[in-house]
């Protein structure tokens, strides 16, 4: 569950059921001259049971995260804040049993908190989240705002407990192979590594970005998911419009604390190697903006300022305002893109989330406190839309299944536009564009509307 440990833009964290029909023979006796014929019936089994659901009750596994202001105090970010998850919450459970829980069932919370100034390492938390959920609890499902690690994806895949997170549109770590390696796995308001690598470059070239004359560097994280990503998508996506690199850095991923200094490091180097190749144009494919935000300081002090490529991934307006500037970014988190004044309308998802947790607003101190609240709900309801869809809490490959249906019917909260299908668990299915603006030092929307992510 290594994703949020040390991450630069906010916290990240990082049912086995069976059926049977047993069925008598029908049986004839004869007396006589007489048929005396009695038909037996099949009896109907009993319902399999299904893990997590007992009576008219029904376990949820829940990640959440707790001391993160601590651990952005450490980083030196500024203007990002939280409500704590526990209370969100406890909220959120609270009002789904006031209205009939799920599918009638009363949900039980397990949450499992991982205190992220603890300085475990990411293979022993995600060992204990595995142990909360498949030894310690039996749970229907689990739920969490943050994209898991690759050692939590497989256990609980292993134990067959469906998955349901809403990632938001700055942390993505998992691409197209991870979604089909792990069908039980699903993403409210997340995006793939591949089909972000398409969006940033079929975006900032619809946008006019790679100018004639452009220089480009690339930078981007290295990892495994980000390296298939960028031979699958990112790299011919480049190709296909004639874009050739002039510099391309890869820069491992902050896994632990322990990593943000070689990261700085290796961000000072790649301002060299920039510099020095005469970059005119800097596209940027990470996730949590810590690429930009090391490489952007050690650029200031060299006097480096190449025009900048983003996409949601780095961080919206909470990049912007660690920078002090920004670029031209391909954008899909209708909370963070751009400042709270300039969004466009609170979608009727969002508004029914952000009421219910605080209805005065006054918890939501930054974008990033809202959209993780944002994701919380979008993580439960996509939960509570899969099981009513289904018909009630049934086996895993049948929630699956159920999900897939949902198609765009259901709205996710934290998402411009949401749409599932079988080859298809990440929700996120539209971008805007949007350039920084110095009169306002923040992110505006271009005029133009949405563009279908493909």
């Amino acid at each position: 569950m290594s994703k949020f440990v040390g991450v630069m833009l906010g916290c990240m964290l990082a049912v086995t059921a069976c059926s049977s029909t047993e069925e008598k023979s029908t049986s004839t006796q004869a007396t006589g001259s007489s048929t005396d014929a009695t038909a037996v019936l099949p009896s109907a089994a009993p319902p399999a049971p299904v893990r997590g659901v007992e009576g008219d009750t029904i376990k949820i596994g829940f990640l959440t995260a707790k001391n993160q202001d601590a651990a952005q105090a450490k980083l030196g970010t500024t203007g990002i804040t939280f409500v704590p998850h526990d209370e969100i919450v406890t909220k959120l459970v609270d009002d789904l049993n006031a209205n009939g829980g799920l599918a009638g069932k009363k949900l039980v919370p397990v949450l499992h908190v991982t205190d992220v100034t603890g300085g475990a390492d990411p293979q022993t938390i995600s060992n204990e989240i595995c142990a909360t959920f498949t030894e310690d609890n039996q749970v229907y499902a689990v739920l969490s705002n943050s994209t898991p690690s690759d050692q939590l994806l497989a256990c609980l895949n292993k134990a067959q407990i469906p998955l349901i997170v809403s990632s938001g549109g700055t942390f993505s770590f998992a691409d197209k192979t991870a979604y089909d390696a792990n069908p039980l796995f699903f993403n409210g308001s997340g995006i793939n590594l591949d089909s972000a690598a398409k969006a940033l470059v079929q975006g900032l070239n619809t946008a006019g970005w790679f100018t004639t004359d452009a220089v480009l560097g690339v930078i981007r994280l290295t990892s495994p998911a980000f390296d298939a990503a960028a031979k699958n998508s990112l790299d011919p996506a480049l190709a296909a419009i004639g874009v050739k690199p002039a510099v391309y850095t890869t820069i491992a991923e902050i896994a632990t604390n322990d990593d943000i200094a070689r990261f700085s490091t290796e961000a000072q180097a790649a301002v060299l190697k920039m510099k020095e190749a005469g970059v005119t144009h800097l596209m940027f494919f990470e996730s949590g903006g810590g690429a930009p935000f090391f490489f952007l300081a050690a650029a200031k002090g060299q006097g480096f300022a190449p025009t900048l490529g983003f996409s949601t991934l780095s961080g919206g307006e909470s990049l912007v305002q660690n920078i002090k500037g920004g670029g031209t970014s391909v954008s899909w988190s209708p909370v963070g893109d751009v400042p709270t004044a300039s969004e466009l309308p609170e979608s009727p998802e969002a508004k029914k989330c952000l009421d219910l947790i605080d209805s005065t607003r006054a918890a939501f101190t930054s974008p990033n406190a809202t959209s993780e609240t944002l994701r919380f709900c979008d993580a439960t309801w996509l939960l509570q839309a899969g099981v009513k869809a289904a018909g009630g809490p049934v086996a895993p490959t049948d929630l699956q299944k159920a999900i897939e249906g949902l198609g765009s019917s259901y709205q996710s909260p934290a998402a411009l536009s949401t749409t599932f299908g079988p080859s298809k668990h990440d929700g996120v299915s539209e971008y805007y564009i949007t350039d920084y603006d110095p009169a306002c030092s923040c992110n505006v929307y271009r005029k133009n509307g949405p563009t279908p992510i493909g």
